[in-house]
């Protein structure tokens, strides 16, 4: 009986052992988040004292708030035409959180960091391509490269 212990222990532990050592081998996709406060943030602003920081915060709060209202209003009571696209891009206006992700699959460089602006109330996250170039389509300004998607081994168009 107590060779059956033992052993079930130094499975156990083995086991145990084995699988930390894999989940750190493959870490699988990690996203940093980035408070805009922070100096890693591309938003970071230096000048601000602790105090306007606060009050940023608090009118960007208010400014989120009035946001969503505003959608839910034009969602349940506006929605006279479906077809109309409302959003609008207001890039480092009222963002709080970035976050900095690699992307592509490319032949002969590694993929390219972007920083992206996570919107806590959208499950959607969208990057700009070089196609937003073409007739038809519009760039908003963006001090990083556009994202090469012709180049990209991993890329597929979703809409």
């Amino acid at each position: 009986m107590a060779n059956i212990v033992t052993f079930l222990c130094l499975y156990i532990l083995s086991s145990t052992l084995l699988l930390s050592r894999i989940t750190m081998a493959n870490p699988g996709l990690s996203i940093q988040l980035i408070h805009c406060d922070s100096p890693e943030s591309p938003l970071y602003q230096p000048n601000l004292t602790q105090s306007h920081r606060t009050q940023k915060l608090v009118l960007l709060s208010k400014a989120h708030a009035m946001r969503l209202t505003k959608d839910l209003h034009s969602k349940y009571i506006n929605n006279s035409n479906a077809n109309v696209v409302r959003a609008k891009i207001d890039y480092q206006k009222d963002s709080i959180y970035m976050a900095q992700v690699s992307i592509g699959t490319f032949r002969r460089t590694p993929p390219i960091s972007y920083f992206l602006d996570v919107d806590t109330g959208s499950g959607i996250i969208w990057i700009q391509c070089q196609e937003c170039r073409n007739p038809g389509h519009h760039c908003f300004y963006q001090r990083q490269p556009l994202f090469p998607s012709l180049e990209s081994l991993s890329y597929k168009t979703c809409l």
